[in-house]
């Protein structure tokens, strides 16, 4: 009897240990696949964004789409794109996020690193299309 619950405890633990190796797998591909989107999303031609100010913990970045102005910031373990101007809503475009912090690399170009909850990192150099001027055309 002792020797069943025993072999009963092991099998009990073993596959607690299998299901929390598949969670954190699961984990480490979605904040990969999350990683890649937000990417692409601060780079797409959909939103076609300038950046104008870059601060030690945020973002201020233009759409040439909408002509409205966006703050990426952190907040709560997720990476917001908030509307800066009154009534504006938001976009949560990452979870896990620890911190983030960009640096301007020229006037179009900036380095994102974000360290997520599990404290793997993640480095980009996003690149946003430039300002334009009054006499540039679209």
């Amino acid at each position: 009897m002792l020797t069943f619950l025993i072999v009963a405890l092991i099998a009990m633990l073993a596959n607690l240990i299998v299901q929390v190796s598949r969670t954190s797998q699961k984990t480490t591909f979605n904040d990969d696949l999350q990683w890649y989107l937000f990417v692409r999303e601060l780079e797409s031609d959909t939103h076609q964004f300038e950046l104008t100010h870059v601060g030690r913990y945020e973002l201020m970045l233009r759409s040439r789409v909408s002509a409205k102005s966006y703050q990426l910031e952190c907040k709560d373990d997720h990476m917001y794109l908030t509307l800066s101007h009154n009534g504006g809503g938001y976009l949560s475009l990452m979870t896990h996020v620890k911190m983030y912090h960009p640096e301007q690399l020229s006037r179009s170009q900036v380095q994102i690193a974000v360290v997520m909850d599990d404290g793997s990192q993640r480095i980009a150099r996003v690149h946003f299309y430039p300002i334009l001027s009054a006499g540039d055309a679209k």
